[in-house]
């Protein structure tokens, strides 16, 4: 029984999901581009996912695989189309792009009836949006790629030129550096909901979900809204959870899905609405499986794995977690000193990306490092993760 962990970007994931392999009894296997996490771990190197889908299998035939599990955003199509040459659990193929494309989810989440924002157009040269009607489309609007990741050129804009102005990095970027998976090179318009940004995670075994968790985002000032920390606490009362849980559901049909892992952003508005920005069909990243480990038991690397061999989640609950809250702090200088109440669980530095002109000050490729903390106090763990401290110049 070898499971091949596919497409970790993070030192953090490779070394969780190896580890859920290895609590479940389960060698593994690491694909994906060279990567100096996969240093002491059985892998194969390519030097990128895109190879076509026989030579990808020639190269893991020998280890005999009985599980292809995505262990990022980008890895998601591959790993699927893998896993169903080998005859192993897998996403349906014939769901299309949903997964990845944000255009084609906001289409499966609308035939749900699910609330989100109003895509205004998708885009994929300059003279397209150039030749826009921008005077039907109310501002401000969010800028995205269609099929992204980690934050990387979404950005609020208030004026038909400020769209303009974001969409050439879009244009331009071909590859993704951390897979060397190619994009779309298309842009997505959508509307901006104001709101508190939460996520739900969630465990999905035989089509039914279950929500383990839910995280509320801190984020950075505008036009950028960079992700700088995550709560995950009793964030959510029980007229949010009764609405989640509907929510989910509909999730859960438009993905088509029946075993998984879900990670699921959305946005409350003032009125109580629940709108979905996007959802990744996979265990979420940014130290937030370990939050939610920490708080409810829940290991969702492991819980992903179990389903992507065939075998439930039973065992993917370690012990009932604990009534404290748990955060992670994200650090772009010094580490920042908290308040009595707030202890260090630990403190970690971060891979380091490429920095790519026209990111923001509190950017994923910005972060130094970071800090889970633990509290029993949770009015003073929130407010000390909701504090910027600017960056510090190396």
């Amino acid at each position: 029984m070898t499971v091949i962990v596919t497409g970790p970007v993070s030192t953090d994931a490779t070394t969780r999901f190896m580890a859920a392999c290895q609590h479940n009894g389960m060698p593994a296997v690491l694909l994906g581009t060279p990567n100096p996490a996969f240093t002491g771990h059985p892998h194969v190197s390519v030097p990128t996912l895109d190879l076509p889908l026989a030579e990808l299998a020639g190269l893991l035939a020998p280890f005999g695989p009985t599980a292809v599990v995505p262990a990022g955003e980008l890895a998601v199509p591959v790993a699927d189309r893998l896993a169903a040459y080998f005859g192993t659990p897998h996403n349906p193929l014939d769901a299309g792009d949903v997964y990845r494309n944000k255009d084609s989810m906001r289409a499966a989440f609308r035939a749900a009836g699910l609330p989100q924002p109003r895509v205004h157009g998708v885009f994929t040269t300059m003279a397209e949006a150039e030749q826009m009607d921008w005077s039907a489309v109310p501002f401000p609007v969010i800028v995205k790629p269609v099929d992204g990741a980690g934050s990387y050129f979404v950005r609020l804009c208030e004026t038909p030129a400020d769209v303009l102005g974001a969409l050439p990095p879009i244009f331009g970027r071909a590859r993704s550096g951390a897979t060397g998976l190619s994009f779309l090179r298309q842009a997505v318009v959508e509307e901006y909901v104001d709101g508190p940004e939460f996520s739900a995670e969630c465990v999905v075994a035989g089509g039914v979900a279950d929500v383990v968790a839910v995280v509320r985002k801190f984020l950075s000032p505008l036009p950028h809204r960079d992700e700088t920390a995550h709560l995950c606490a009793d964030v959510a009362d029980a007229g949010v959870l009764a609405a989640l849980t509907v929510t989910i559901a509909k999730v859960v049909t438009a993905f088509r899905v029946r075993d998984t892992v879900l990670h699921v952003e959305f946005k409350l508005t003032p009125d109580g609405t629940q709108h979905v920005i996007e959802v990744g069909n996979r265990v979420a990243g940014d130290q937030i499986s370990e939050l939610v480990e920490l708080r409810s038991g829940w290991d969702l690397e492991a819980a992903l794995v179990r389903l992507r061999s065939g075998l439930g989640v039973d065992g993917a609950r370690r012990g009932s977690g604990s009534a404290d809250a748990y955060g992670v702090k994200f650090e772009f200088g010094a580490p920042s000193i908290g308040p009595p109440q707030v202890r260090t669980v630990r403190r970690a530095s971060t891979d380091r990306y490429p920095l790519v002109e026209g990111q923001g000050e509190f950017h994923t490729s910005q972060r130094t490092g970071y800090t889970i903390l633990a509290s029993d106090d949770v009015p003073a763990l929130a407010s000390h993760l909701g504090r910027l401290e600017s960056r510090v110049p190396a």
